[in-house]
């Protein structure tokens, strides 16, 4: 993990005026450590420090949005960085910092196979700026979004000594799986599913060799939840034994916002009940 050290006994240039007022109002040293990976947060922490003593910058509005688009990932953040009318700072192919008057956007994404998924932290200091600059951003994506289904991946994983950690990105459901690839469900896939859903089971087994067709039905799944909801639903998904070893990935579900929990290669904890447990 890459950070940054701000300390205000080195006279650090931490934001022009703001940072005057805050080396000259705060105690002789200040160390503020970020992660250079989420530059957003480490200026929107600056933003907030100088903003204790009647600062200019107050962001108390936030929301996640997330999108995808038929387009190379390049030429999207190109088009976002040069269109969206506010102070561009390219941090890398798919990261982008855009800055402006009551507004800050960090934009983030991937380059999938044959689309790009977005998802941009919108700081504003009021719903007006938020609604503002949401429009504006999806009217440079413009036609080339999809409207397709889509849901978000969570995914949890082990990172040796820095425990369970986590990447999001947006996932685009498949076409509707055929019937015919299921024919021991006795029904089609869809009227299953949506049984499924609307049963006060909430576990479902997939169980089959490799290529039985189980991770599309599993993606039909979530695009069924994001329908429902109307929204990309969030799946939380590990296929790292290691994140499974602590209740700490299970508390996450159950304390966080996951529509679903998706576990891979789930053998290793599907035990046999014994008297009774």
């Amino acid at each position: 993990m890459n950070t940054v050290d701000i300390e205000s006994e080195d006279q650090a240039q931490i934001e022009g005026e703001a940072g005057r007022r805050l080396r000259g109002r705060l105690p002789v040293r200040l160390t503020l450590r970020g992660d250079l990976s989420d530059i957003g947060n480490v200026l929107l922490a600056l933003r907030a420090l100088g903003g204790f003593d009647s600062g200019p910058m107050h962001y108390p509005i936030y929301r996640l949005v997330r999108m995808a688009a038929r387009r190379p990932l390049d030429e999207l953040f190109d088009a976002l960085a040069q269109h969206a009318g506010l102070a561009a700072h390219r941090l890398g192919e798919g990261s982008l910092l855009l800055d402006g008057p009551g507004v800050l956007v960090s934009a983030r994404g991937r380059r999938k196979t044959d689309y790009s998924s977005m998802t941009f932290a919108i700081w504003a200091d009021s719903l007006v700026s938020l609604e503002s600059i949401r429009d504006r951003l999806l009217g440079v994506v413009g036609n080339e979004r999809l409207r397709e289904e889509t849901f978000t991946i969570d995914w949890h994983f082990a990172a040796g000594e820095l425990g369970l950690t986590s990447a999001e990105f947006e996932e685009l459901a498949d076409p509707g799986s055929p019937d015919e690839a299921y024919p021991t469900l006795g029904e089609p896939i869809d009227r299953f599913i949506e049984r499924y859903l609307a049963a006060p089971e909430t576990v479902l087994i997939l169980q089959g060799p490799p290529g039985t067709g189980k991770t599309r039905f599993v993606r039909a799944v979530l695009a069924a939840i994001s329908r429902r909801k109307g929204d990309s639903a969030k799946v939380l998904y590990t296929a790292d034994t290691r994140a499974l070893e602590s209740d700490e990935i299970f508390v996450e579900f159950v304390t966080g916002s996951h529509d679903a929990f998706v576990i891979e290669d789930a053998d290793h904890i599907l035990d046999s009940r014994v008297q009774g447990l």
